[in-house]
């Protein structure tokens, strides 16, 4: 007879491969839009690596002209070269921005403004997960929260006087972890470090993410009327190279990171055809504001609609960064 303390593991195990198996393969749609993007231009941050760099792909197939903003000139470079190869399109460029620098997104997105004619998609991807300081506060505070903030408020008024005559689309690449953790001004210093435990480095990325979440909101607000459409993206759990400097921080965090993805991420291919979708698909201005998964429109949790948060947000962000 067959111990039970071996059988129910095992029934565990095999229930946990098949769950696996059906939600990676549910999560294996793409965007069937075959929208022409001839004569646009599509930034995206981030997009030298994952999410960011499928995308371009994505994008440059559909004869956009993609620009990606990248920290490391050599990766810039590597990656300008594969998605020109992937794509056949030779209009695949890049600049250099450093979220982690005030001064670095300033300068890019004033440069970016003096520069291209247009801003047609701006697809802001750029995302970190970990520990580090910068200003006071955490990493990932600095990188996903003030620096797109910066870059929103220099790029915005291109954008605004684009949109007079012609269309303008908005995709943020957010994340569920949002889900997980509530807002105060306080927590906005707190700093992780690499003594912290991975519940606290998580409870932080999901505040950064919820911050963003909220600057989506207050934007999409602003922006009613004005012909540019936003959306905000949660792509699913996809093996990136995000946060892995943070599980080398441990002896178990490699093995564990390669068994997780190995199970339930989808590769970055699939996870950015969502906002393919929402950047490139027909009809797609009149589902403006709202946040996505899986192509499909998702109700938010009760603590990320609270507006005088977002209010309070907003203006702790202007403080910091002096863009107001």
């Amino acid at each position: 007879m067959v111990s039970f303390v071996v059988v129910y593991p095992a029934v565990i195990f095999v229930g946990i491969l098949s769950y696996a198996w059906w939600g990676n393969k549910y999560k294996r749609s793409i965007c069937k839009s075959k929208a022409s993007l001839k004569g646009k231009t599509a930034l995206i941050t981030g997009g030298n690596s994952g999410i960011g760099k499928a995308t371009a792909i994505e994008l440059a197939k559909r004869d956009a002209r993609v620009i990606i903003a990248c920290r490391n000139k050599a990766k810039a470079e590597a990656a300008v070269f594969d998605i020109r190869k992937e794509s056949g399109n030779p209009e695949v460029l890049y600049r250099i921005v450093d979220f982690m620098e005030f001064s670095s997104v300033k300068s890019f997105a004033e440069n970016f403004c003096k520069d291209e004619p247009h801003l047609d998609i701006l697809v802001h991807n750029a995302a970190v997960f970990g520990t580090g300081e910068k200003y006071g506060y955490s990493a990932m505070v600095v990188t996903n929260v003030f620096g797109p903030f910066i870059m929103m408020h220099y790029l915005m008024r291109k954008m605004l006087q684009q949109a007079e005559t012609r269309p303008v689309r908005i995709v943020v690449v957010g994340s569920d972890a949002y889900m997980f953790e509530t807002f105060t001004k306080d927590k906005l210093g707190q700093i992780p470090d690499k003594t912290s435990s991975s519940k606290t480095v998580f409870k932080m990325y999901g505040l950064s993410k919820l911050c963003s979440l909220y600057h989506f909101l207050a934007l999409t607000k602003k922006l009613q009327g004005k012909n540019i459409s936003t959306f905000c993206v949660h792509p699913g759990t996809v093996n990136t190279g995000l946060g892995n400097g943070f599980s080398h921080e441990t002896s178990y965090g490699p093995w564990l990171r390669r068994i997780i993805m190995g199970l339930f991420a989808t590769d970055p291919y699939f996870g950015c055809q969502t906002a393919v979708e929402c950047a490139v698909a027909e009809g797609m201005e009149h589902r403006s504001g709202k946040y996505w998964s899986y192509f499909k429109e998702q109700e938010l949790k009760p603590h990320a609609l609270d507006q005088d948060l977002e209010k309070e947000l907003w203006e702790e962000c202007e403080k910091i960064t002096e863009c107001k």
